[in-house]
């Protein structure tokens, strides 16, 4: 985890991930990283995901993601800095 976030954060690029371990935001704190997309299905398939992902794409500009953890769901999303 930490290397992946290491990475994200030395290229500045939002992570996209299902793993629930980045949600931890005493590990991972939002505000100390360029972006963070959970992509919170059950069960996972991209049938679900894809649309969902899109519409948030188009819904918030990439600045708008810069220190922030979106919750990404098939009914929406939340988003927690």
């Amino acid at each position: 985890g930490g290397a992946v976030m290491g990475l994200a954060k030395g290229e500045a690029r939002i992570l996209v991930t299902r793993d629930a371990d980045f949600i931890d935001a005493v590990r991972y704190p939002p505000s100390n990283c360029p972006g963070l997309i959970h992509l919170d299905f059950h069960p996972a398939h991209w049938r679900d995901i894809a649309p969902a992902l899109e519409t948030l794409l188009k819904a918030v500009d990439e600045e708008d993601l810069t220190g922030k953890l979106i919750a990404l769901r098939s009914d929406g999303y939340e988003e927690f800095q």
